[in-house]
């Protein structure tokens, strides 16, 4: 009980804290990349996924007309995964302005769609974004940059979140500086669907089952590139809603992402992905897993209790999910306590782990997705 104590929470806190402390040492060890301007900038397809986005397409549309990219070399692909709204509709209405429109029939997901689309597309580089991701006008020039370093495989751009995102917003920053440091130091682990751009070469059939802004970066790493992060490339969105939409959208991108793994667990071997295990492991599998650590530590803790130091951790504990129980009551009264509120925040999401690592046990289909509501 002694060592499932110790090693569980030594797990939570190294994942939380201890990786980001080592990459951020490293990082400060490595020069920062500085990739030489574009001669000439590439052709490249932008493809924007949408399923019944009618609230939003049209904004989106006016958005790819301001964007600051040579329109010779800009295809803009809208590609519908079975929409069943006006969406089709006013797709079809910029068709004058070049943008173009691909209905995948039926509901195979989004993966599944892009699976279809992108062996078709005619240029060296491919850029993903969604319907309700508006980018700044210079953020394909600033993305595609990169690319001059032919060991970039793939480019991540930059999300921000408009309006109050609370904590939300608070761990995009906290994302933001760990994808900074892994950058520097090696290659990021996951992109954003927000925004970012891939060699068309390096695509491999994805599951369907699992996120494109997953699956590539294990692509490109697997075959020897690397995924850089651009911040300045910018795409916004509003924030992500109450905490319950959160924790929702949280279920479904952690379950995808272990039917992610399942499909690329070379990942996982060291003598094929080198360095990208490590990260993959401190960053993703022990984050998944953090619930299930919380839980051993609490138990182990529970049954070491009356022994010296073990009756101040559980004391803490205790002091812990008491205030996290205090932030669940405070925030359905629309009240924030901050020292209340992020250990609830911080349970709400290691409960979507859980959720989701249950309904991946039970063979739940994850392929298909909705627009989430804010």
């Amino acid at each position: 009980m002694t060592v499932l104590f110790w090693l569980s929470a030594g797990l939570l806190v190294y994942h939380y804290a201890g990786y980001p402390l080592l990459l951020a040492l490293l990082a400060a060890l490595r020069k920062e990349k500085n990739y030489p301007p574009l001669g000439e900038l590439p052709s490249l397809t932008l493809l924007i996924s949408v399923y019944n986005e009618e609230d939003v397409i049209r904004q989106r549309l006016e958005n790819c007309r301001a964007l600051d990219y040579p329109k010779e070399k800009l295809r803009v692909l809208v590609v519908s995964d079975g929409s069943g709204d006006a969406t089709h509709g006013i797709v079809e209405e910029y068709r004058d302005f070049g943008i173009e429109l691909e209905v995948v029939p039926g509901r195979v997901g989004k993966t599944g769609a892009l699976n279809q689309v992108i062996p078709a597309l005619d240029t060296d580089l491919v850029v993903f974004t969604d319907a309700n991701s508006m980018l700044r006008p210079d953020a394909l020039r600033l993305l595609v940059r990169p690319f001059t370093d032919p060991r970039v495989g793939a480019v991540c751009g930059e999300l921000e979140l408009a309006g109050d995102a609370g904590a939300e917003g608070a761990y995009w920053r906290y994302e933001k500086a760990i994808k900074q440091w892994e950058s520097r130091v090696s290659t990021l682990t996951v992109a954003n669907g927000a925004l970012y751009a891939l060699r068309k070469n390096l695509h491999r059939p994805m599951n369907p089952q699992a996120a494109n802004d997953f699956q590539h970066p294990l692509q490109v790493a697997l075959q020897g590139y690397i995924t850089v992060y651009e911040p300045r490339a910018i795409a916004r969105e509003s924030g992500g809603g109450s905490e319950a939409v959160e924790a929702q959208r949280r279920v479904r991108i952690i379950a995808r992402g272990w039917k992610g793994l399942g499909s690329h667990l070379a990942v996982l071997n060291p003598f094929k992905a080198g360095f990208f295990t490590f990260q993959f492991v401190s960053r993703k599998l022990l984050r998944w897993l953090g619930p299930v650590f919380m839980a051993a530590a609490l138990a182990a803790n529970l049954a070491l209790a009356g022994r010296g130091l073990f009756s101040i951790t559980l004391a803490g504990q205790g002091l812990f999910y008491g205030l996290a129980l205090l932030g669940a009551v405070l925030n359905r009264k629309g009240k924030r306590f901050l020292p209340a509120y992020l250990p609830y925040y911080f349970c709400l999401i290691n409960w979507s782990a859980l959720r989701a690592l249950v309904r991946v046990i039970l063979g739940r289909d994850s392929a298909r997705w909705t627009p989430t509501p804010n």
